[in-house]
């Protein structure tokens, strides 16, 4: 993903967000995606001041988007571990 400076530069950040794992990600009946880490989604860009893009992504495609910087950061359950702690940082 990209830096906050690049994020703030491109005043937008593109998070990967579950569209498939309710009520955290899901499909709603207009074909938006809605839910609790949407919703995270949306203030985490609100307060950086960056638009928001959604990127819909199923669980094997997480780790995969953010690491061909397709995505600047993950929304998602997400396992903390070892081998994913030597890719990823995770919040706290």
């Amino acid at each position: 993903g990209a830096t906050l400076a690049e994020i703030t530069k491109r005043q937008e950040v593109r998070i990967a967000v579950p569209d498939d794992f309710a009520p955290f990600g899901s499909i709603a009946p207009d074909m938006s995606v809605q839910g609790y880490d949407i919703d995270v989604a949306n203030q985490m860009a609100e307060a950086m001041g960056v638009k928001l893009q959604l990127v819909p992504v199923i669980g094997n495609y997480r780790i995969p988007f953010l690491q061909t910087n397709r995505v600047d950061m993950i929304i998602s359950s997400l396992g903390k571990n070892k081998d994913r702690e030597k890719i990823i940082d995770f919040s706290i």
